[in-house]
């Protein structure tokens, strides 16, 4: 799907659940989402999606006229870092490329540990904010 439809849908989704507040607080979004959890009366589908950054292009920019491509903080150059063995893997989806994740308004991710025991770092792009 592209990101476009995604937001579409993303979007319509929020009108058809908050008619009257199309910004809702993290209160009432986890209110209502535990509705529906706990009445099963109605079904909502929901997306959500991981996006390989380094073969499409998404996130973070590395041409060299952008003022942010050799910043040490931006996920497509951060493995790149002399001091990091992580240099060593090459492309690695997720673990030297950075993943883009797209979600929706009641999408709901397992919590999970790196089977590698590697740290992760999340940047938040647009959107309201995760509620963990």
């Amino acid at each position: 799907m592209a990101l476009s439809a995604f937001y579409r849908v993303a979007r319509n989704t929020m009108a058809v659940h908050f008619p009257k507040n199309d910004s809702p607080s993290a209160t009432e979004v986890e209110s209502e989402f535990w509705s529906h959890v706990a009445t099963r009366q109605s079904h909502v589908c929901v997306h959500s999606g991981s996006i390989d950054s380094g073969a499409y292009g998404y996130g973070f920019p590395i041409v060299k006229n952008s003022a942010t491509s050799k910043h040490p903080w931006n996920l497509k150059v951060l493995t790149n870092n002399s001091g990091t063995i992580l240099r060593s893997l090459g492309p690695l989806m997720g673990v030297t490329v950075p993943t883009l994740h797209v979600g929706m308004v009641f999408t709901a991710c397992c919590w999970y540990r790196d089977p590698h025991g590697l740290p992760w770092i999340e940047y938040l792009h647009t959107g309201k904010s995760k509620i963990w």
